[in-house]
């Protein structure tokens, strides 16, 4: 079996792309990809255009690469094709694919003509046997990729099995190999905390808020890893910060008592950070009592909302009582809390200043806002009958949905909206922690 060469790209954000949280986290998807290429004994390397912008084009004529994946969120689809658009200008041969969030929700707008093939849902299992595949010599190597779309010799683009997604088997992939850019590794941060890593223990979601999309793509399903395969991969990170990505990693309580007696009976000692809602903090306050026993720091709350209205708009399930009560059960267990706000685009000057007043009357230090974004596989997005900010053929411009532009209709004047939301941001204190 041919041993390939296979570049990994990060594509940069958008062109002066607001990042008011300072948040800039590693590229896990494609560390778990290069943890497959190895154990395939391909030849991984992985680049990433936000930290290292002008590497591209001497990436690809030193390198050589056989294959070269990107991925990316929305906001990423047109710099993801730019990518693309270079590997087959410097290297004609060369395979290109390209996976994620976006191109698992929206592929078409990866049926691009310097794009091969587009894997969609979990892509680490298919990808590597793609690359079996073409490593064998296989004239169509992403035809058993289960979800994925490949293009054909006459440029058009179709699906390997239907629409189907790859079923979802988080205790079947490799650990991700961070030590593929140890130089890199000091450059991820979120917000206030410096290098930190990021590490998944469950995958999934058993709520139904309508701006999300994470539920949907997992048809509901919530699945968690073996206990041991997470406490190996938390003892071996080297970062003192860890981020937990899981959509909200208590929905277990009795694996995640298991799991945190795991990690204090093996002695790890890091500052662990993740999501968690307002009703399980209020309601399993002992549980999270035992996380901070075993490392547990810091928790992003999604409040999302500071009304009930906004709140049943979001299909939060969740009462404005709770949340407070919520801050209240935090502090004293002693977790501080970066609460998420979505400022929806109906938002008038005094629904601004509730906002900032209830800021000011919880002391909350550390707020991240967000403008309410319909996400493409959110129910918020069924159509484009509602998105202002579009491109030629009247799609949606993907770059400005980074979640800091209103791309709907806004209330206010825009410019307006822009300065109150800005303000917001002005008045959060964010204090650095260095690991």
């Amino acid at each position: 079996m041919r041993q390939l060469k296979v570049l990994m790209v990060h594509p940069p954000d958008p062109e002066g792309h607001p990042n008011p949280f300072q948040w800039r986290c590693e590229p896990l998807g494609l560390e778990y990809v290069a943890a497959a290429c190895k154990q395939d004994d391909h030849i991984p390397r992985i680049l990433d255009l936000r930290l290292w912008p002008d590497r591209l084009e001497s990436a690809i004529i030193e390198f050589e690469p056989d294959v070269v994946g990107t991925t990316g969120y929305s906001m990423h689809v047109y710099r993801a094709r730019e990518v693309c658009d270079t590997v087959k200008r410097l290297r004609p041969g060369c395979l290109t694919a390209v996976g994620g969030h976006h191109a698992t929700v929206a592929p078409e707008d990866f049926m691009h003509p310097s794009v091969d093939m587009i894997f969609r849902g979990e892509g680490v299992r298919q990808f590597a046997g793609t690359l079996k595949r073409l490593a064998m010599g296989d004239s169509d190597p992403a035809s058993g990729a289960e979800g994925a779309i490949r293009k054909g010799m006459d440029g058009l683009f179709t699906p390997v099995n239907g629409h189907k997604l790859p079923s979802r088997a988080p205790d079947l992939l490799p650990l991700p190999a961070r030590d593929m850019n140890p130089a890199d590794r000091g450059c991820y941060r979120m917000g206030a905390f410096e290098s930190v890593a990021l590490m998944a223990t469950s995958v999934g979601c058993a709520f139904r808020c309508n701006f999300c999309a994470l539920w949907k793509l997992m048809d509901g399903a919530y699945m968690a890893r073996d206990i041991d395969s997470v406490v190996e991969e938390l003892g071996g990170i080297q970062e003192e910060y860890v981020f937990f990505t899981d959509d909200e990693p208590f929905t277990d309580r009795k694996r995640m008592e298991r799991l945190a007696d795991a990690v204090i009976a093996a002695g790890i000692k890091k500052k662990i950070m993740s999501y968690c809602r307002a009703d399980t903090m209020t309601r399993h306050p002992e549980l999270v009592a035992k996380w901070r026993d075993a490392g547990l720091v810091g928790v992003s709350m999604g409040v999302e909302a500071v009304t009930e209205k906004e709140l049943d708009g979001f299909n939060k399930r969740i009462k404005p009582s709770q949340v407070e009560e919520a801050f209240m059960v935090a502090r004293r267990i002693g977790v501080e809390i970066f609460p998420l706000f979505i400022v929806g685009t109906d938002y008038q000057p005094k629904d601004f200043k509730r906002l900032a007043r209830y800021i000011q009357r919880h002391n909350i230090e550390n707020p991240i806002f967000s403008v309410l974004t319909p996400l493409p596989g959110s129910d918020l997005l069924t159509d484009f009958s509602a998105i202002t900010e579009t491109v030629s053929g009247g799609r949606p411009n993907w770059e400005l949905f980074d979640l800091q532009h209103p791309v709907t209709a806004t209330a206010m004047p825009k410019e307006a909206f822009m300065r109150a939301y800005y303000e917001l941001w002005g008045s959060t204190r964010v204090v650095a922690r260095k690991g």
